[in-house]
């Protein structure tokens, strides 16, 4: 990191439902560019991790 300096950052603050509702508002916009979920890495530099962690998969 530089000496420079940097602006504060603002932290983000949602509650559940707005988390919720976002997600909603993607999956809908993905659908209706007639993809079914949000594509997902095949492959990750944390897969030792993550399969060692979920019994041989990436997440539970």
């Amino acid at each position: 990191m530089t000496a420079e300096k940097q602006e504060p950052r603002t932290p983000i603050c949602i509650s559940w439902e707005e988390w919720k509702a976002s997600r909603a508002a993607k999956r809908e916009n993905l659908r209706r560019l007639g993809l079914d979920a949000p594509s997902r890495r095949s492959k990750s530099t944390s897969d030792r991790r993550l399969r060692a962690a979920f019994n041989g998969k990436r997440a539970p």
